[in-house]
């Protein structure tokens, strides 16, 4: 509660209307999403997230692999909590040789790593 002239020390019309109430709550921890693995199968590849920090609401998850300029992608609608995981299987290759992995949280990349793509 928040109070101006709680003496009454101001002489004024209505002294009713000195204090007002509120709460004040904390910022929600943002979601914060990682990479933690990827492993290439002969079914293609393999990269698993994480989410270490506040609850992920349903969104539209993009696990992309670059090679050069080919690239591949895999999307899903999901909802992670704090420290939950998800695997995002068998995402084509687009090639072989040095890859970025990017994960983006509707169309705004959260994660990225490197990867070898072997032939």
């Amino acid at each position: 509660q928040v109070k101006v002239d709680p003496d009454n020390a101001i002489k004024e019309a209505n002294e009713d209307n000195n204090a007002a109430s509120f709460g004040l709550q904390p910022p929600l921890e943002q979601p914060e999403i990682v990479i933690t693995g990827a492993q290439v199968t002969p079914g293609g590849i393999n990269v698993t997230i994480k989410n270490n920090g506040g609850t992920l609401t349903s969104s539209t998850v993009t696990v992309r692999i670059k090679v050069g300029n080919a690239e591949t992608a895999q999307t899903q609608e999901l909802a992670l909590a704090k420290n939950q995981s998800v695997t995002f299987a068998n995402i084509a290759r687009p090639g072989t040789g040095a890859a970025t992995i990017e994960v983006s949280v509707g169309g705004q990349v959260m994660a990225s790593a490197g990867l070898t793509i072997p032939p």
